[in-house]
């Protein structure tokens, strides 16, 4: 299976060579994050791309995902704050990340989480969200302190 996604006003058509259910990383972005295409276009075949829309379920997608005993890298591109990676109107909280034990025991090595996010490690409440995610997946967890991107545009 192919996936094939278009972000707004992009001319780029990523098709990740690697089916869905095999694929061992993925990233799950914004489509709203200026100069996603960009970014995009540098991204790795072996990578799956899922974009998120206004319609889409940010917390089912993110749930699905963690599920999977065999995803070995998650990078989530995403606007953020101290303490959350937000979606539009969506908000992820570090509770939103709980993966069930046996789904942590399945695992052949722990997962690498990558939060591509202005400012979600910021301070006390950016450090206990990434210990509370960490927690409830068991996960290595990375996440910024400062501001991601271009400065002069703000960051992401």
């Amino acid at each position: 299976m192919s996936i094939t996604t278009k972000p707004p006003h992009s001319s780029i058509v990523l098709e990740p060579t690697v089916d869905c259910m095999t694929a061992r990383q993925a990233i799950i972005y914004d489509v709203t994050v200026p100069d996603i295409d960009v970014l995009l276009a540098g991204l790795d075949p072996l990578v799956m791309a899922i974009p998120i829309h206004a319609e889409s379920n940010v917390k089912a997608v993110l749930k699905a995902l963690l599920m999977r005993p065999d995803l070995q890298v998650m990078h989530v591109l995403a606007h953020g704050s101290p303490g959350s990676v937000q979606f539009r109107h969506q908000v992820l909280t570090a509770e939103d990340f709980y993966t069930p034990a046996n789904v942590v025991a399945a695992r052949a090595e722990p997962l690498s989480i990558h939060l591509w996010s202005c400012k979600s490690g910021f301070g006390e409440m950016g450090q206990l969200f990434i210990q509370t995610i960490s927690e409830n997946t068991m996960a290595n967890v990375f996440a910024s302190s400062t501001l991601v991107g271009n400065e002069s545009k703000s960051g992401s």
